[in-house]
């Protein structure tokens, strides 16, 4: 038995295919870059307001990484009107992240800083530039699709 499925002609404009992607949601702002190490990625999650620290899964585990460091990532949400909430929240995200990298470095592949690059403070002052990419990113953000924050 054959089954033949016919192809839909025409797609009005602004519509997509159903297997077609949508906009992305969450990505590595280009400022979040110059927070990111060897490893792991700064990610910026718009619909859930949520900054995110992600190792990469295919790297070796440390035996230093116990506690919250077994995790692969760390995420805080934040509240896009509050610029003390979310540079406080992506501090504590860098501070993780930075924190768990200083502890596998020395046992993980993949983890060692290239020439020339140098170790962050985990939970260093953001970057004012930083700060302003992201002020400005803030602004534009959707609404929440769910609230994660505490009042």
């Amino acid at each position: 038995m054959m089954i033949v499925v016919a192809a839909k002609e025409s797609v009005e404009a602004g519509s997509r295919a159903p297997h077609e992607k949508g906009p992305k949601v969450y990505s590595t702002h280009p400022s979040l870059r110059q927070m990111e190490g060897p490893g792991f990625r700064m990610i910026l999650n718009k619909n859930d307001h949520r900054f995110t620290a992600t190792f990469d899964k295919k790297l070796p585990a440390s035996k230093h990484w116990v506690g919250e460091y077994k995790k692969n990532s760390c995420s805080r949400s934040f509240n896009k009107d509050s610029e003390s909430d979310w540079i406080g929240k992506l501090q504590d995200v860098h501070e993780w992240a930075w924190r768990k990298h200083g502890l596998g470095v020395k046992d993980v592949p993949g983890l060692a800083l290239e020439p020339g690059m140098a170790a962050q403070t985990p939970g260093c002052k953001v970057p004012e530039d930083v700060v302003e990419a992201l002020r400005d990113e803030m602004k534009t953000l959707p609404d929440q699709k769910k609230s994660y924050t505490k009042s």
